[in-house]
This record gives structure tokens, sequence and C-alpha cells, in this order.
């Protein structure tokens, strides 16, 4: 039985099913799911959704990212290229693709289903029910996502670039899905309202009008439980910055079904590439440390570097 139908508990049940394994899978909400993600998918995650078979059950091919643009301050940015490049896709188009996938393969896909605590789970229970949301609890964070419509993207964004620019308590992503709309996310520890966050930009707020809100989370922590059975963001979220949090997902999803098949203990998630991916985190939300890097000569050399170390 698995808790949560996101990437990493689908990934988990479908790879459990291609190995012969009876699977359940709850999930509270029905498809498609409506979700805070940066939407990017790096090459690993791309060749992820592959391996398990997911790609075919897409309803439109998505964009490739070629191209990133990191703002430090207004008016000053670095532009470099993502080579391998990486993809555009919605959560709820590659959400969808999974669930079709794993019920294509005989799996039991209960919609509107939520496993409570108060439920003994027994063997081969597994954890992905995504981020721990705590109320009230100090140093938390939220995200927020909306879309722009296809017609009203300007000029300069969207096609293959991934733009990322600094806001209140935290920083913005940009980047095309398959649709052709422009996925706006943002992650702040700011406790205000999403049009008062977006606000804090000049692009952002000449934009605000135009961005149909989609989702929101508020109260996780970039590290989550512990519990051994827990997977994907249950146990960590990868800041959106440089985490590639979809393709970490999946890839947690399978490794943890490949082990439980072979009786093995699970595995632990990277800790290198998080520490890393956490201390650049920190660095985007800080305007001094921002300031700082403005400075440095070498910085697009350094941020195309940790693209490839981060991107799993």
């Amino acid at each position: 039985m698995i808790a949560g139908g996101g990437p990493a508990g689908l990934a988990c049940g479908i790879r459990l099913r291609e190995l012969g394994w009876e699977v359940a899978i709850h999930e509270r909400r029905d498809y498609p799911l409506r979700k805070v993600c940066g939407e990017f998918l790096s090459p690993v995650g791309w060749s992820r959704l592959e391996s398990l078979g997911a790609i075919g059950h897409l309803v439109a091919q998505p964009p490739p990212i070629a191209r990133a643009r990191f703002e430090f301050a207004p008016g000053s940015a670095v532009a470099f290229p993502l080579a391998p490049a990486a993809r555009g896709l919605s959560r709820e188009a590659m959400d969808t693709a999974l669930a079709a996938r794993f019920r294509a393969l005989g799996g039991d896909l209960r919609e509107g289903s939520e496993w409570t605590e108060s439920v003994e789970p027994g063997e081969g229970f597994v954890d992905a029910r995504g981020r721990l949301v705590e109320a009230g609890a100090v140093e938390t964070w939220r995200g927020w996502k909306g879309y722009v419509d296809p017609g009203d993207i300007p000029a300069g964004l969207g096609g293959d670039l991934l733009t990322m620019l600094p806001v209140a308590g935290g920083y913005c992503g940009m980047s095309l899905v398959e649709d052709g709309r422009l996925g706006v996310c943002f992650v702040s520890r700011r406790k205000a309202p999403p049009h008062a966050i977006l606000d804090s930009h000049p692009l952002l707020s000449q934009l605000s009008d135009r961005i149909h809100p989609h989702a929101a989370i508020s109260g996780f922590r970039f590290h989550g439980g512990r519990d051994p059975r827990g997977i994907g963001d249950r146990l960590r979220v990868w800041p959106p910055l440089v985490g590639d949090g979809m393709s970490r997902a999946l890839g947690a999803g399978i490794a943890h079904a490949e082990h439980m098949a072979l009786g093995l203990p699970m595995p632990r998630q990277e800790g290198l590439d998080f520490a890393v991916a956490m201390i650049l985190h920190a660095a985007m939300c800080s305007p001094a440390l921002r300031r700082a890097a403005d400075w440095m000569p070498w910085r697009r050399w350094f941020l195309a570097r940790a693209y490839r170390m981060t991107r799993g």
C-alpha cells in the first residue's frame, strides 16, 4: 500500500507492478492534481519518466529549456546555457500520465481516498504523502504557483528560457510548460499575500494581472520527516532553485521499489547534492549574498557547474 499518488508514490507503484507486486495507491484528491511545483524536468528526470513508460501517456510533449537567466539585483543578471537541455512539464500532466501508466499495468489507484495514521499500514507500506505542513512552526516556507496564458506572455520571456528572479523573502522561477502557458512559481519566507510578494519585483508586478493563480502551500520545511517508509517530499523537499524536485521524486520512488523487491534496506537519499542545493537556495534568498554574487567574475561558470551537479 502506498499513501500518496504524486511522482514518488506513482513511480514506486509502477516499478513494483512491473516487478509483479500487487499495489494499491491511496490519493486523497482527484486527478489532475493541483500542486505547487517549479515544473522543470532535467534530462535525467525525462529518462526516468521514459523508463517508467509514462511518456506515451502525455497529451503533449514538453518544450525544451536550453537557457537560464538568473537575476541577482534589478537590472543585473547572468545568462548561461543549460547543457543538456531540460524540459518544461506541468505537474498536472506528469502526475496524470504516471497515473494512467500505473492503471494500465493493473495497479489499484484509489482517488479521493486518504490514508490516516489511525489505520495500521502493515508490511510493504510506503509513505509518499508529500511535504509535511506544520501550522505555526518557526522558519517555515510558503510556495505559490500561477500561469500566464500563451497570448499574454511578454516578449523576452518563455521560449526555451528559464528565468529566476528575486522576490521578498525568496525567489521566483518562470518557464514554459507543454501547453504553451508560462508557469510562475515562487518560494518565500514572507507571510504576506501572494500579490505582495509578486509586487516586490518590478517585472512580476507588471505581469501580476495576467497571472492566473493555480496552487499554494504554506508551513512546510525543506527537511521533512525521518520515517524510513517515507519517500520523495515526505523526507526532503528539494529547493526549486537547483533541486530538480520532480526528477528526484521519480528517482526516489524507483529506488524504493527496487530495494523493496530485493528485500534490501531502503536507500538513503542523496546528502551532498541536497546540501549544495540548500546553500545555493540560501544564497538566492539573501539580498547581501545576491549583491556579492553580482560582483563575482566567474559567476556564469559557477552557475552552469552547479546546474550540472545538482540536477538529479
